[in-house]
């Protein structure tokens, strides 16, 4: 059984997507030019309108998580609540299926401090325009990908930039890798760009044998031969990303980000982080005051501003708490509080000391903003 009917594709396109003139459903034979640009519409809307978001998971107690079911993945996305990688391209999976599109599924493995394999889900497009062409779509990387990426080059792609990123893939046999420009530059301490968030990434390839360009570094990698159309032969790699809090960043680093207009917006951790015109991503850190234009308002949330009584972390708290409500008001204030919960608890686990302001403010700082997933 299909796991989106063509009318609930339909539907999420239209109403939730809020794609006007969608063409006659299924799309395979449309002409080429007018399916691309489908596709795309697709892929950009998606980015903005769906968060690449870890909320849902660090809302729930770390001795209760588990691999969200088709359903829970299904309701977040008509609701708008986005998620990580999983969820995202698992839901990718069935839209692109269900409006006429041969797909596969395939494990990729982000480099990351922990070794562990197939921790990231990306799709593979099959005869899109020819019988034997295959093509790469992933929405839920941390990263914009507004595009699908033509995979049939011989040893490396083009360069793309999207959003604050310049990307691109180089082959090595049946594996395929991603790999996104870093390149060092000095800036104000207040202001990151892709080539210096990324500089010093503590979950990039150490020797980077992929590339002999060094400003490139390795992000996620995954085999083309790596097919799969079922979700149910994913479940044993993604029960263990899910339950053990070790194999996975976003256990532990709340945020939720996504790319209205095709820039990138978001919270992460402690950081309220926008993108400007010249693709400059400029961070404010919630402790901080915030600029007149970007400043959450407290007065339609169901809390009141908490007075400063000298309990600093429960006002810092309290304010990321009204930057969800007014910037990503699709989780509820609760599910948020919950987040700040579970994060203490997570790092007490770890012997991090949450209680003391400045340890928590030197912990929580801007880290790379797009990471695995």
């Amino acid at each position: 059984m299909a796991l989106l009917s063509t009318e609930e594709a339909k539907y999420f396109i239209q109403n939730i997507l809020l794609l006007k003139n969608v063409p006659e459903l299924p799309i395979q034979n449309l002409p080429n030019d007018d399916k691309l640009n489908f596709i795309h519409c697709i892929l950009s809307r998606y980015l903005e309108t769906e968060p690449f978001q870890s909320i849902t998971l660090m809302a729930v107690d770390l001795d209760k998580r588990r691999r969200p079911t088709w359903q829970e993945i299904k309701t977040d996305m008509f609701a708008c609540r986005g998620g990580l990688c999983y969820s995202q391209n698992a839901f990718m999976f069935a839209l692109l299926t269900a409006i006429g599109l041969d797909v596969s599924m395939t494990r990729g493995t982000c480099v990351n401090p922990t070794n562990q394999h197939n921790n990231h889900l990306c799709l593979l497009l099959h005869g899109l325009f020819s019988p034997n062409d295959t093509f790469l779509a992933d929405v839920a990387m941390g990263y914009a990908m507004p595009r699908v990426i033509s995979l049939d080059f011989e040893t490396e792609s083009q360069e793309y930039t999207d959003s604050f990123q310049t990307y691109k893939f180089v082959k090595d046999g049946d594996t395929v890798i991603f790999k996104g420009k870093t390149k060092k530059s000095v800036r104000a301490e207040n202001i990151r760009t892709a080539d210096v968030q990324m500089e010093g990434d503590a979950y990039t390839d150490a020797d980077d044998k992929l590339s002999s360009v060094s400003e490139w570094k390795t992000r996620y990698h995954f085999k083309l031969s790596d097919l799969h159309k079922e979700l149910e032969t994913l479940y044993s790699d993604f029960d263990i990303i899910y339950t053990d809090v070790t194999k996975l960043v976003f256990h532990s680093s709340p945020r939720s980000m996504h790319w209205p207009g095709g820039r990138f917006f978001a919270i992460i951790e402690l950081e309220f982080i926008t993108e400007n015109s010249t693709r400059t991503l400029v961070k404010t850190n919630i402790s901080q005051n915030l600029p007149d234009d970007a400043k959450p308002s407290i007065h339609s949330i169901d809390f009141a501003c908490p007075a400063e009584t000298g309990n600093d972390v429960d006002n810092l708290m309290e304010r990321l708490v009204a930057m969800y409500a007014k910037y990503f008001p699709q989780f509820e204030s609760w599910e948020v509080r919950a987040v700040v919960e579970n994060w203490k608890k997570i790092h007490h686990f770890s012997g991090t000391n949450l209680h003391d302001l400045d340890q928590l403010l030197s912990v929580h700082v801007y880290k790379n903003i797009a990471t695995e997933n």
